[in-house]
């Protein structure tokens, strides 16, 4: 915020000294561009001072050191011609490339920021706490004191604090944080679970397989950490070439202020040369650019799900010629949508529309009580259609199976077709095509059966997201397939 402020009022002063230099170069111009300049030269350019005495500790020279210098004789040798009378004067040149520069130091600051902010986001995921299982008896304790063998339990709504195998019970575990499919994950006893991870409809017990850095989630920080960290091959380069190119250019505008000096004796027009080599020389968007677009690329993609192995992906994605998307939660929201509801019609006369309707609302009725994403996207299909829900009563809920109640006089199961069979629906299998159909359309799918008989499948997938299109049309816009 400090930064920011003294850049505010860099900017205020720089821009008077710069109208002043274009409309009104007099000595009475030179004194006040003078006053308005060493504030500037002070506060702004304090950091590049600081940064060329920790370089020239080291024994090297960098951005810093030619900031510090270019902008420092640049002002120097404008105060020298005040004082002495002229009115040729560069402040103008100083101020600005400091605000310039401050500008581009701050930006890189707050990117930092950005992307350390993305980073504690993920790691936020990771609840600080657990529930495990110690001498028989369930105890909270820090997620660090959690170690690989231990049990722990999850209940409905909760985080899933470490890696492990589930033990007992079974669930919807929604891993779009971890592997990004939208759709919830069955987990039954042997199923992996991971850190960070949301637990949906049922209480399970899991045995704790990696904690701390050995989890999924930990491992994933550190490969955005160290994407961030890493340097593309052009940022290398640069490195390399800054290291050359500060002394060659503090070389040269040396052997300028010499050479016109001796040869002309006009060691004023020698001293502008330098001025004009040193400030002119300056490439700080060799020092700032490509880390800046690095730190804000990895950091950006990270909060957008999107990860990065390293900065050489950057380079590499100049010459993509195809894309392919996964269209979990890239393309689409990232969460299940009710998208085909499939009655069985032989039993009555009925229009197809009012069938399928009548299916979803029994359906939606008998979800009401459920905490599954299948059984909500039921409900809100309802809504969204403007049907009017009834009531349900005896609500049963089998974790990771499905639903049963009683709606309007009679019994509404919703689930696996497994899951209709053990409730003793005859001729379940009657709804095996319609499934099977929908699955090549790549679409999750339940059955509803209604008094013991099947009566219908409802659909689910993903939903494409509003902006899809357009990106597709802009990716083919660019020669992208």
């Amino acid at each position: 915020r400090v930064r920011g402020s003294l850049l505010v009022l860099g900017a205020a002063l720089a821009l008077p000294i710069f109208i002043l230099h274009l409309v009104w170069m007099t000595h009475a111009s030179a004194w006040i561009q003078l006053a308005l300049a060493t504030p500037i030269q002070l506060l702004l350019g304090g950091p590049f001072y600081r940064g060329t005495w920790n370089e020239l500790r080291h024994r090297r020279v960098g951005m810093d050191t030619l900031v510090a210098l270019g902008t420092t004789v640049a002002f120097a040798y404008s105060a020298i011609v005040t004082f002495l009378g002229g009115h040729e004067v560069y402040f103008d040149t100083a101020a600005v490339i400091l605000v310039l520069i401050g500008l581009g130091k701050l930006l890189e600051s707050r990117a930092r920021g950005s992307a350390a902010a993305a980073i504690r986001g993920l790691m936020d995921l990771q609840p600080p706490e657990a529930t495990v299982f110690r001498e028989g008896r369930e105890v909270v304790v820090p997620v660090g004191a959690v170690h690989a063998g231990d049990t722990l339990v999850v209940r409905p709504g909760g985080r899933i604090p470490v890696d492990g195998e589930v033990t007992h019970g079974a669930s919807a575990v929604d891993q779009a944080a971890v592997t990004g499919e939208s759709m919830p994950v069955e987990v039954t006893p042997g199923s992996t679970v991971f850190a960070g991870t949301l637990n949906h409809s049922g209480t399970f017990r899991f045995r704790a397989t990696a904690t701390g850095r050995e989890t999924l989630l930990a491992q994933v920080v550190e490969l955005v950490t160290e994407a961030q960290a890493s340097k593309a091959g052009i940022q290398r380069l640069a490195d390399r070439v800054s290291g050359v190119f500060v002394p060659v250019v503090l070389a040269i505008g040396l052997a300028s202020l010499l050479g016109w000096g001796f040869a002309t004796g006009d060691w004023t027009f020698a001293m502008t040369t330098l001025v004009a080599v040193l400030i002119v020389a300056c490439p700080c968007a060799l020092g700032l650019a490509t880390p800046t677009a690095i730190m804000v690329g990895t950091g950006l993609g990270a909060a957008r799900g999107i990860l990065i192995k390293d900065a050489a992906a950057f380079e590499r994605a100049g010459a993509l010629t195809d894309i392919l998307f996964d269209k979990t939660g890239t393309l689409t929201v990232g969460r299940p949508a009710v998208t085909n509801i499939e009655p069985l019609s032989e039993s009555t006369g009925a229009a197809p529309a009012t069938l399928a309707d009548d299916l979803l609302r029994r359906a939606a009725a008998a979800e009401a009580g459920s905490e599954h994403p299948l059984g909500r996207a039921i409900v809100r299909a309802a809504e969204e259609r403007g049907l009017a829900v009834p009531e349900s009563s005896g609500f049963e809920s089998t974790t990771a199976g499905g639903v049963r109640a009683r709606v309007e006089g009679q019994v509404v199961v919703v689930g696996r077709l497994s899951t209709l069979r053990d409730a003793g629906v005859a001729d379940a299998d009657r709804l095996v095509p319609l499934r099977d159909q929908l699955r090549e359309a790549a679409k999750t799918a339940v059955g509803v059966a209604i008094d013991g008989r099947p009566a219908g499948v409802i659909a689910f997938a993903d939903e494409l997201r509003p902006e899809a299109q357009p990106v597709v049309d802009r990716l083919h816009a660019l020669g992208l397939a």
